[in-house]
């Protein structure tokens, strides 16, 4: 048997081993990405390196071009005229309310509890319990906002 079959629905072998996709760029193509090099990290002295990348580690041609740094210019049609709260990872409000007094949001929750102890009092780390004071305990359960959350607010007095 060889052993990266996945399922065990013996009547769709055909589906039954993990499938790898390529995907290659069309001849003439190319993609950059822009990136900020130390000046003592060597690189910038060569003209092309070869790097691998991927997870195949596939090697690929490396052109060094020195830019200067590029600074997004906003136009005033897509400048944004709101006060907003832009959630980078998952986040607790301390105000709940907070939600309510904004004009508009863009939100979804996500569950979240944790273990507590107590330093000085906490002696087995192997099992919880709700009672018993040397062991762990769970916390309560939050619903945090879950990160890409963005909450629109139409004066800054609403959002203090």
């Amino acid at each position: 048997m060889v052993g990266n079959e996945k399922g065990e629905n013996e009547t769709s072998k055909e589906n039954a081993f993990y499938k790898q996709n390529m995907k290659y760029l069309a001849p003439g193509w190319s993609f950059a990405i822009d990136i900020d090099v130390e000046d003592d990290a060597g690189i910038l002295d060569k003209d092309e390196l070869f790097m691998p990348f991927g997870g195949e580690k596939c090697y690929f041609k490396i052109e060094i071009n020195k830019k200067q740094k590029y600074e997004a210019i906003i136009t005033p049609n897509y400048q944004r005229n709101h006060y907003t709260i832009i959630c980078l990872s998952d986040s607790f409000l301390v105000d709940p309310l907070l939600i309510n007094k904004s004009e508009f949001a863009i939100t979804d929750f996500v569950s979240f509890r944790n273990l507590q102890s107590k330093v000085n009092i906490t002696q087995k780390y192997n099992g919880l319990s709700s009672s018993d004071p040397v062991q762990l305990k769970q916390s309560k359960r939050y619903n945090l906002l879950q990160r890409g959350s963005v909450l629109y607010f139409n004066n800054k007095e609403t959002l203090i």
